[in-house]
């Protein structure tokens, strides 16, 4: 197979400007626990609204956030919709952890 169809590419100026980005926030590294809960909070409601999204689903981000940190629901959206989030974001409670570490559960491994 050849490279180009085997590994995919950013572009050269999003490249960059994700290395600089990360050697931006590198400065204030160690970042106070408070702060990487709050990122790891903000990740799981981004994903999960995102995912959703993508497979149809009509929450808005704020929504979404309600849905999954305090349980209310809006009128107008099947239950579906109200569903989905929660799962979602729990899902990602468990694997993400593990695959930033590079650590997969058996269930995501091939035999």
């Amino acid at each position: 197979m050849s490279d180009h169809l085997s590994r995919p590419r950013m572009d050269r100026r999003l490249t960059e400007r994700v290395e600089r980005k990360k050697a931006e926030l590198d400065r204030y590294r160690p970042l106070p626990q408070d702060t990487v809960r709050r990122l790891n909070d903000d990740l799981r409601i981004f994903l999960t609204y995102h995912s959703n999204a993508i497979e149809g689903n009509s929450l808005t981000l704020q929504e979404t956030q309600m849905v999954i940190d305090y349980g209310i629901t809006i009128h107008g959206h099947p239950l579906r919709e109200y569903e989905e989030g929660p799962l979602l974001a729990r899902s990602k409670d468990t694997y993400l952890p593990h695959a930033i570490r590079g650590h997969w559960s058996p269930c995501c491994q091939r035999r």
